[in-house]
């Protein structure tokens, strides 16, 4: 195994998935008989991380921690004071990461080549890979393509359209952090900020079948109607 670490994002409420986060924190909602932390941590375990697991929590983290502790999760718990939005906890703990780390939220199920990715990541020097999935939106409305002049081309209704879509996993280079000033921050302004001033970016897409979103609760419905 390598030493690549890995980040879990796991400070949000989760206010998607209520009522089920009213109890539970999200980390510890369960997908067929183990929580969705100790599914993240397994795969990537699987695929030959073996650098440390840092877990940024926030919301209910007394019962993370608790659970953690319970079940021997070998993962260390960084407690946000407030809530630093999807990327600000990354400034906590920069000087303890791997040169290149992987960063995931806690509401993602997914299946990719990890080795593969790091490969491609350090050979091309990249500052940040953002894992991508095909998402297919239904427009429900007639759309018109027309030219500068207003004059028709094309008009499709109702159409099915194919957009590639942020999984929210990431692979990281400690370029990262001259963008990560102390504070809140998203992911979307890190992505701004990173494109915008030259950095090396790129999107990597997920396989077929490769993404399984459980942050929302149909979604999370819908993982459970196939997993269990």
């Amino acid at each position: 195994m390598n030493s690549t670490d890995l980040v879990i994002m796991a400070g949000g409420e989760g206010r998607r998935l209520a009522p089920l986060t009213n109890i539970l924190p999200k980390p510890l909602l369960w997908v067929d008989g183990k929580t969705i932390l100790e599914r993240i941590v397994e795969f990537f375990r699987w695929h030959g991380l073996g650098g440390n697991v840092y877990v940024i929590v926030k919301y209910k983290s007394d019962l993370i921690r608790s659970y953690v502790k319970q079940i021997g999760l070998k993962v260390e718990l960084v407690e946000e004071d407030e809530y630093m939005g999807t990327a600000g906890g990354l400034s906590l703990i920069g000087d303890k990461l791997s040169s290149n780390f992987f960063m995931t939220n806690c509401d993602v199920l997914v299946e990719f080549d990890v080795q593969d990715a790091l490969r491609g990541h350090i050979e091309g020097r990249y500052d940040m890979t953002i894992m991508s999935f095909m998402k297919e939106v239904a427009v429900p409305y007639g759309i018109f393509e027309f030219d500068d002049e207003g004059d028709i081309c094309d008009f499709i209704e109702k159409p099915n359209m194919q957009l590639w879509a942020n999984a929210g996993v990431y692979l990281m280079g400690h370029r990262v952090f001259d963008f990560l000033k102390p504070g809140r921050k998203n992911m979307d302004e890190l992505f701004y900020d990173m494109m915008n001033t030259g950095t090396n970016v790129r999107v990597l897409p997920l396989p077929d079948g490769g993404f399984k979103d459980i942050g929302e609760f149909q979604y999370y419905r819908e993982v459970l109607d196939k997993i269990c």
